[in-house]
């Protein structure tokens, strides 16, 4: 399996053009993914360097028809001039989609900083491999407090996704809301997590969960 993670801040690049077209360009160009995740994708939102405010989500997943287009939108509220606009992540994937979670990370007050509404979004893939969880994020930047939080949460939820990769039962519900779908033991954890690699944060990240005798991998 290919994976390519990206952090793209709303298309901007080192020269501050804001060109999605060249984003899944150059990233063609690293690898031919079989799974694409981007970080910071906007909509509505022209007052952000080199923008127009146009529907980014959208815009991505026409770019990119051969693959599943997962959206996971973090901040949602309403746009001056009507409607709505947001800001999240995506998950791009040739593999079939199975159950796809979209988990609002913690966010305690930190009145001292900029801060914003941070996601994991997370999907499990059938790929050749078998089952795998892919989740990317985007954690807190300006906030310490926050990030160990947000960090906190991910393993809660690796640990939740364990224990109910090994609870498969005879009988479980075939149809309706209840239909039960696997969720994946192996998982990747990709993303932005806005702490350098010798950080407690980063410690506190590959730390062997109780739940699992592996630690999580950084993709």
């Amino acid at each position: 399996m290919q994976l390519v993670t990206w952090n793209i801040q709303w298309g901007r690049g080192a020269d501050g053009r804001v060109d999605l077209d060249r984003v899944v360009a150059h990233a063609r160009r690293l690898v031919d993914f079989d799974v694409l995740c981007v970080q910071e994708v906007s909509a509505g939102y022209p007052e952000l360097p080199g923008c127009d405010g146009r529907d980014q989500f959208q815009y991505l997943a026409d770019l990119l028809p051969g693959y599943t287009a997962v959206v996971g939108v973090a901040t949602d509220t309403p746009h001056p001039a009507g409607g709505r606009r947001t800001f999240g992540n995506m998950i791009f994937s040739r593999f079939p989609v199975q159950q796809v979670f979209r988990h609002l990370l913690p966010w305690p007050a930190d009145p001292d900083v900029l801060r914003m509404q941070r996601i994991a979004l997370e999907a499990t893939l059938n790929t050749p491999l078998g089952l795998v969880r892919v989740t990317t994020t985007h954690l807190e930047y300006y906030s310490s407090r926050q990030r160990m939080s947000q960090i906190e949460r991910l393993r809660q939820l690796h640990q939740e996704a364990m224990a109910q990769a090994g609870n498969l039962r005879p009988g479980q519900v075939s149809e309706g809301p209840f239909f039960f779908v696997p969720r994946a033991a192996a998982s990747i954890l990709t993303g932005d997590f806005n702490c350098q690699p010798g950080s407690a944060e980063m410690a506190r990240m590959l730390a062997a969960t109780d739940s699992a005798t592996h630690p999580y991998r950084n993709a």
